[in-house]
């Protein structure tokens, strides 16, 4: 499968992919539009709309696209008065953030669109069926964040999102291995093995294997209760990718006679996973396959001088919610009333689909961990918020923690948000000039780690090792 390309929003930009949900949205009962395949792009003029009242111009989403371009280059964002708001501090991506989505605390709702790149982009391809309300058709599922990642030209828009963010993170110095922010070594500290040690008998080290899996879902959040008075179940039984459970097992070595004991004595693990390969079987450089990386899990280990084994089970993920936190199971099973609570407990990436697919034959993929200083990691909380009770066992690492602060200082997707460092190149290897002149020259040579190895190799407290994802055709 070839990787996502970024939809371009402007005049002449066509949406290859049709789509039909065959739902009904449960405000309107109106059917979501479907969209027919190789559909143009074109200005929404829907003022008439009664549901969404506006008119977007593909010229307004072009220029607000390169208003953000040319804020990422020159580091600042145009704030009220224009007054320039920098952007490559540590509070840097929040600005940005809270301006592409345009949230309460946008910080020019007037100059970069009350709305926002982000939303206005949604409304858009969901009108693209009648833009300009001709038919008066109801919008498609782009327009609702709730089925909104149904229609296959969600992930070709949001990859123009996640490109703004990557040109922004560009812009930043790389982590480097002993200086500058977040730096990468944790001196003392090595992981020495990594591995994943299957959970059942017939497994193999290092191998996942994905199947399906039919299983009842909880459907009581769908439920009208306007219509439907009292305590209605409803159920639905589906057949959905799945994947067998497994440990970490990670062995760390603390060094007593350097100076790295944290106050806590503790460490903050990251587990990461990326293809190895591209869609033609070439290796991914380092430099695209940084971008590929999705977060597996991050928690904190304790550890004592010498040698330490960390186990860890997939089940316990920080990015995964468990299987039957339904409403249900929220509100009854807890004995917890408290709908915020509900809606809190029910965040979480779907345990299920954590790994992915794979292939029969086995997909090649990269595991990555690795373990931080915990007391520089941690992010304190206010004695005031300490007081509020949490009200469920939180997938921190995909919702954060309802009434505290995210709890983890370092920058989500660390080390992998930044391009990585670059390395010096010695006088007598790869260099365009005799050796006797390079070296009476001394010229400064740098360049880019060309693989996860390599990375790895140069930072101790990193560990990298294969694995293989297959799949195996058959209802478990």
């Amino acid at each position: 499968m070839p990787r996502i390309s970024q939809l371009p929003l402007r005049h002449g930009a066509v949406v290859e992919v049709g789509y039909n949900s065959h739902l009904i949205d449960m405000t309107s009962r109106k059917f979501w539009t479907p969209r027919d395949p190789v559909t143009p792009l074109a200005d929404v003029i829907h003022e008439d709309d009664p549901d969404f009242a506006l008119n977007i111009f593909l010229k307004d989403l072009t220029d607000l696209y390169n208003k953000f371009i040319f804020s990422i280059k020159d580091g600042t964002l145009v704030g009220p008065n224009n007054i320039p708001i920098p952007i490559r501090d540590r509070n840097g991506i929040e600005h940005l953030a809270n301006t592409i989505e345009a949230t309460d605390i946008s910080v020019n709702p007037l100059y970069y669109n009350a709305m926002g790149i982000h939303n206005l982009g949604h409304q858009l391809l969901g009108l693209s069926m009648d833009p300009q309300f001709i038919a008066r058709l109801p919008t498609g599922v782009m327009s609702d964040t709730a089925v909104t990642m149904r229609d296959p030209v969600f992930y070709t828009f949001h990859a123009m999102i996640d490109n703004l963010f990557d040109k922004y993170k560009r812009t930043l110095a790389p982590y480097q291995l002993y200086d500058g922010e977040f730096p990468l070594v944790w001196e003392g500290v090595a992981i020495n093995r990594l591995e994943i040690v299957p959970n059942l008998r017939d497994g193999h080290s290092n191998n996942i294997r994905t199947f399906w899996t039919t299983r009842r879902f909880p459907l009581e959040s769908g439920i009208d209760h306007s219509i439907h008075d009292g305590d209605v179940k409803a159920d639905i039984c589906a057949l959905h990718l799945n994947h067998e459970t497994f440990t970490y097992r990670i062995a760390v070595t603390v060094n007593p006679c350097v100076n790295v004991q944290s106050l806590s004595g503790q460490g903050m693990m990251r587990i990461f996973m990326a293809p190895r390969y591209d869609e033609y079987g070439r290796r991914f450089p380092l430099k695209v396959q940084r971008r590929l990386m999705f977060q597996l899990d991050v928690f904190p280990v304790k550890l004592t001088n010498g040698k330490n084994v960390i186990y860890r089970s997939s089940k316990d993920s920080s990015l995964t919610k468990p299987w039957l936190r339904g409403l249900r199971e929220q509100i009854y099973g807890t004995g917890k009333t408290d709908p915020m609570s509900a809606d809190s407990c029910g965040c979480g990436w779907p345990e299920h689909l954590m790994i992915p697919k794979g292939s029969p034959q086995g997909m090649e993929y990269d595991l990555f961990a690795m373990i931080t200083n915990y007391d520089e990691d941690a992010v304190r909380d206010s004695i005031e918020d300490l007081k509020i009770q949490e009200p469920c066992n939180s997938p921190y690492l995909f919702c954060g923690i309802p009434w505290r602060n995210y709890p983890d200082a370092r920058p989500m997707g660390y080390p992998f948000d930044r391009p990585v460092f670059k390395i010096p190149v010695n006088c007598n290897v790869q260099t365009m000039f005799p050796d006797m002149l390079c070296k009476l020259l001394r010229p400064q040579w740098y360049r880019a780690i060309d693989t996860l190895e390599e990375y790895v190799h140069a930072v101790p407290n990193m560990a990298t090792i294969p694995v293989s994802v297959r799949h195996v055709d058959t209802i478990i």
